[in-house]
């Protein structure tokens, strides 16, 4: 036709031009996992004819897995589950048991709930509202905690443009919103992920990015409602510490310790790191003023994010429970002098080493800088008790406890006893 109509030559043999040959990489299939998905307890002989009659040849194999050659005309398989369709299809549907029948193993606790949810639960019953936010942010909000934000190839807006590497501008966000509606006093956390770049790694895969999962606990306004009879102050860092430490005592984290910084974040002064079994798992803080004004914020926002990654490493889920002690506690006052640079918590620490398991109740209850001591010193004063498990203890047995206590002390902390 076309040389009837436009008196073309038509040449000898024909050409096939195109840019490069294609060619398909083998699909793996295994065997446990095809049956794990059918319900089959098909062969591997079984299960290689019957694909082969569907075109597909082996090219290599293992004892529970066979490397398929995918015709060029079977466009439509890429993964090892299309394969196992294949199979369910060449085996036939109505061959497939449907089976109604399961097993339960009483042999260990059935663990179906996840830290998530048991933080979730504990906060919500806490009085925490729970919040939720955006992952994509604004240029501003991005780089407003001073880490190199994930930039989107692509933003529907320019208020979504970035990925989040903090959980608190969008939080602050929360906060601004409610204060414009009324709402001062809150209390708010969110569960939710945070986005940054891998150092110098590519940034056009994924080994470039990291994605890690947090908790914000916010704390903002007055300690409790106003009413007669109450105290009525707002919320201070001390408030929201005691949060933190119930949260981590709950899961019993109970080697973790706070360290004081002088920043940990763009965002925070007064901030306190929280480390678990000497690995950094968040912090705690103050937001500061400038901050909060940016947001048009006037009152204080005390803030603790914390890595749920870390928590889950540290999460005994299976908790052990121990009888009520028959025998009386005893307690007994220290007061120690230190200098003015020592952190209360290697005093405290110093303690608990000393006392041992005996020692099942530390209080921090006083501390005193003034004329009774000279410049540059300042006291601190303990409540401590000891609970013994299999006896009465007498007082040279308490006696004994309390000076290798002191001793301890006096000379891990160069500290000196004021009071006993």
């Amino acid at each position: 036709m076309i040389q009837q109509l436009t008196g073309a030559e038509v040449l000898r043999g024909s050409i096939d031009v195109y840019p490069k040959k294609l060619r398909r990489n083998p699909v793996t299939l295994r065997v446990s996992r095809t049956n794990a998905v059918l319900g089959t307890s098909l062969t591997k002989a079984e299960m290689k004819s019957f694909l082969g009659r569907l075109g597909l040849s082996v090219v290599a194999q293992t004892r529970d897995a066979m490397k398929f050659a995918i015709p060029s005309f079977r466009y439509d398989l890429l993964e090892e589950i299309d394969l196992i369709e294949e199979v369910a299809r060449a085996y036939g549907y109505n061959n497939i048991e449907t089976k109604t029948r399961t097993t339960v193993d009483f042999s260990k606790p059935l663990n179906t709930s996840s830290i998530e949810d048991e933080v979730r639960n504990y906060l919500i019953g806490a009085g925490f509202n729970e919040m939720l936010t955006y992952s994509l942010q604004d240029r501003a909000e991005g780089h407003l905690v001073g880490d190199r934000a994930v930039e989107v190839l692509n933003p529907v807006s320019a208020e979504a443009s970035v990925l989040r590497t903090s959980l608190l501008p969008g939080a602050l966000t929360v906060v601004q919103h409610n204060r414009s509606h009324g709402q001062k006093d809150l209390r708010m956390f969110e569960i939710g992920n945070v986005f940054s770049l891998r150092g110098p790694a590519p940034t056009d895969s994924l080994d470039g990015y990291a994605e890690e999962e947090r908790i914000i606990i916010l704390l903002s306004g007055n300690l409790a409602p106003m009413q007669y009879g109450s105290e009525h102050r707002g919320i201070d860092l001390f408030d929201l510490k005691g949060e933190v430490q119930a949260l981590l005592t709950k899961f019993a984290l109970d080697k973790y310790r706070f360290i004081s910084y002088d920043s940990v974040s763009a965002l925070i002064e007064s901030a306190l790191a929280v480390e678990i079994n000497g690995t950094y798992a968040g912090f705690l803080g103050k937001i500061r003023k400038s901050i909060t004004e940016r947001f048009d914020i006037d009152d204080a926002i005390f803030v603790a994010e914390l890595k749920v990654e870390t928590l889950r490493a540290n999460w005994l889920s299976e908790k052990k429970l121990k009888p009520l002690p028959r025998f009386p506690n005893v307690r007994r006052d220290l007061a120690f002098v230190v200098d003015s640079g020592v952190q209360q918590e290697n005093v405290a620490r110093s303690i608990r080493e000393a006392g041992g398991a005996m020692l099942s109740d530390l209080v921090l209850f006083d501390v005193y800088v003034g004329d009774q001591i000279r410049a540059g010193r300042k006291s601190l004063a303990y409540s401590l008790e000891f609970q013994p498990l299999d006896r009465t203890l007498t007082d040279r047995e308490i006696d004994a406890e309390v000076a290798r206590i002191v001793t301890h002390v006096e000379a891990a902390c160069e500290a000196k006893l004021r009071a006993i």
